[in-house]
């Protein structure tokens, strides 16, 4: 016998069977056995959304004949007859677009492949006053369906009609023309079509012609141009790692990063009569140019990722404090009025991962107390003093390298993994030492040091007899053999350790080369580079000016 729960159950399962069995017959299906149902009967019934996404074969199949389909386009393209409540005018319209919309494989087909239909949507667009934003939220709302449903069929439909992207620019006014183009942009697949449909975009200057609507006395369509222009870059950079599988980037974003659209943009805002809402909706392009876009790693989010263009900046800094020539004093004097050093110790800290840039400022911080000091007078060289004096006194070297490893070892007490630079701040520290011990500069070090706070004076000599101490311990380890041994008196006189060498050259392999024009790209001409020391000088003094400007925008991630 069955218990009394077991009866409340099974009486509840027959109330939602008799409830929801979608097979009993309803008033839908007794007009589906009319002869002369119309479309609108249909339409009057609370279920009919409900029967249709529920895959009803009977009605589908009478809203996909031909007569019910143009029906349905026909409401949402056409305005209603005028007269009575706004909700009543458009009731027909309003389930027309959810029916043609639920996302029903019959009706994508028929929609997607007849192109009367299409022709018969298209022509929406084709109306000479302004859209009802109603109705144009209609449209948008289908083809946007079709577009991501229909891909390869709607696109070739549309790259067939020219007048297409103008139709849809001369009603950006209406909001619902924007979802059409984010759509174009954002919902085409695969890879390769997306790449087609932006190039197609591209060709018909997209990009320019929205920048053109940003314009004094084009309120609405600038307003609306503008969050379109933004909301391009954000998906653009958002979608970038789709087109990187097929080796190319996003012509509608290199296009609006250009220098051309930059100007053209700048020249529409300040042009003729100036305008606080052009002004606005210009900044707010611009803004979305400037904006940090986050990159999904294997070791988490990077907010802000270093790019390669501070990469080669940093690369190239290594170089002017390595190279040894007469402009010493002018590269030193200049670098150390541009703050470079603490930028690039910043960056060496704040991206934690990114062994390239590592390696660059170990390098750098070699050079400044390394390869200025190999003549025996190099203690009393100007230059060289004053970068030592600048890495230890207003970059705070010592006490950088401290609180960095002290963070490690609590974030590694805690679970943590061990920071990415450590073995670089492991050189860098040594470096230190050595130069403090054995280096031409050693009193100048020394006497830096003996400057510092009491409580890191007492922390410096701490970490170097113990700490330090032993991290060299585990770290020599004989290659051949894999017994322990001390570093050769060859690696550590030499201001660069062979392993940085071999790191260098290693970075070097696998960093893209600069290119051979980037001098003359930048109004370098060889008649510049002159044997005399001032010519020299003078120009170093402007490279390292225009390298800083580019190492300390947080913007150059590409």
């Amino acid at each position: 016998m069955m218990n009394p729960i077991g009866n409340m159950l099974t009486g509840m399962t027959a109330a939602m069977f008799w409830k929801f069995d979608l097979h009993t017959s309803s008033h839908l299906e007794a007009l589906l056995d009319k002869e002369d149902v119309t479309l609108k009967e249909l339409m009057n019934e609370e279920d009919v959304l409900q029967e249709c996404k529920a895959q009803n074969r009977r009605l589908l199949l009478f809203l996909c004949q031909d007569n019910c389909m143009q029906e349905l386009v026909h409401l949402i393209t056409t305005e209603p007859p005028a007269g009575g409540e706004e909700t009543k005018r458009f009731k027909y319209p309003n389930i027309a677009c959810e029916l043609l919309t639920c996302d029903v494989g019959m009706i994508n087909d028929k929609l997607g492949s007849d192109e009367s239909l299409l022709e018969t949507l298209y022509a929406f667009l084709e109306q000479p006053s302004a859209l009802n934003p109603l109705l144009a939220s209609f449209f948008s709302k289908t083809i946007g369906n079709l577009i991501t449903r229909k891909t390869e069929q709607v696109i070739s439909f549309l790259r067939k009609k020219d007048e297409f992207l103008s139709l849809v620019l001369e009603h950006i006014d209406t909001s619902a023309m924007m979802d059409v183009l984010l759509r174009l942009i954002s919902c085409v697949e695969p890879a390769p079509l997306r790449l087609e449909t932006l190039m197609w975009l591209n060709e018909q200057k997209l990009a320019q012609r929205l920048i053109e609507l940003i314009y004094p006395g084009k309120d609405e369509e600038q307003t609306n141009a503008s969050q379109t222009l933004c909301d391009i870059i954000r998906l653009s950079r958002d979608q970038a790692g789709q087109l990187q599988e097929i080796s190319q980037p996003d012509p509608l974003l290199t296009v609006l990063e250009s220098q051309e659209c930059v100007e053209q943009l700048l020249q529409n805002m300040f042009s003729g009569e100036k305008t606080e809402s052009c002004i606005v909706s210009g900044i707010q392009v611009f803004l979305t140019l400037l904006e940090i876009q986050p990159m999904l790693t294997t070791l988490g989010v990077l907010e802000e990722p270093l790019g390669n263009t501070r990469l080669h900046v940093a690369r190239l800094v290594a170089s002017l404090l390595y190279t040894s020539s007469a402009s010493h004093a002018v590269v030193a004097q200049e670098l150390c009025r541009l703050n470079t050093m603490e930028v690039l110790l910043d960056l060496f800290f704040k991206y934690i991962w990114n062994n390239f840039l590592h390696l660059q400022v170990e390098l750098c911080v070699a050079s400044a107390e390394g390869p200025l000091s190999e003549s025996p007078s190099s203690s009393e060289n100007p230059a060289h003093n004053l970068m030592v004096t600048h890495l230890f006194q207003h970059c705070h070297l010592v006490q950088r390298i401290l609180e960095a490893w002290e963070e490690n070892d609590k974030k590694q007490s805690e679970g943590g993994m061990r920071r990415g630079y450590m073995g670089h701040l492991t050189r860098i520290a040594n470096t230190v030492v050595h130069n403090l011990e054995k280096g031409p500069i050693h009193t100048q070090i020394s006497n830096l040091i003996s400057e510092l706070p009491e409580d890191y004076r007492g922390r410096w000599e701490t970490f170097v007899e113990q700490t330090l101490s032993e991290t060299n311990r585990k770290n020599t380890i004989d290659l051949v053999n894999g017994n322990p041994r001390p570093c050769s008196e060859d690696d550590m006189e030499s201001p660069f350790p062979k392993e940085l060498t071999v790191q260098q050259a290693f970075s070097d392999y696998q960093i893209q080369q600069m290119t051979a024009n980037f001098v003359d790209q930048f109004g370098f001409n060889d008649e510049e580079f002159t044997d005399h020391d001032d010519s020299i000088g003078y120009v170093s003094c402007l490279f390292c000016s225009f390298l800083f400007s580019f190492l300390n925008k947080d913007t150059l991630q590409r």
